[in-house]
């Protein structure tokens, strides 16, 4: 089975997608075959209490090496502007990376092997609007489109083959 790990946290609450929409994206991946499991910090652990409910696995670490070490097996990574996925990315997992604005990503994104960035629709005008409403302009539906994509490059590289039944819709 192929794994994602979702890192659904940030240092700050608004670099974090609507926990929600990333039940949604677990939900979703998992339709067709995926082993999507959540990466939580102890700290960030008491904001995800209902996950058991929402059946997403969330195992637990006792330090980075133990985490880095589970993530090396995982296929992709998907999360927030966080220093987990430049852990992922530096491990040569294909990261996922969600983000508020074009120029955040630009200079924060995880730079190592291959990584997308997800932005919400550029629509909005101004910087400090973005920062407020990009929660809700960027949607599950977008973020697996981006996650397609990635998987159907990897595949082309040889690294895995496409699953053609990812729902989009």
């Amino acid at each position: 089975m192929r794994r994602i790990a979702i890192h659904p946290e940030a240092s700050r609450e608004d670099k974090r997608w609507l926990p929600g929409r990333f039940i949604k994206l677990a939900h979703r991946l998992r339709q067709p075959g995926y082993d999507v499991n959540f990466v939580i910090a102890p700290h960030e652990r008491e904001r995800w209490h209902d996950l058991q409910k929402w059946q997403i696995p969330a195992p637990e670490f006792k330090n980075l090496h133990a985490l880095a070490c589970w993530l090396y097996e995982c296929s992709w990574f998907i999360g927030s502007d966080s220093g987990i996925g430049h852990l992922a990315s530096n491990l040569d997992i294909p990261t996922l990376g969600l983000f508020r604005r074009r120029a955040v990503s630009e200079r924060w994104r995880p730079a190592w092997g291959t990584v997308h960035v997800v932005l919400p629709w550029q629509w909005i005008p101004t910087a400090p609007l973005k920062e407020i409403v990009w929660h809700q302009t960027l949607t599950c539906s977008r973020v697996l489109s981006a996650f397609k994509r990635m998987v159907r490059e990897d595949a082309h590289a040889g690294s895995d083959v496409m699953d053609e039944s990812l729902p989009l819709g």
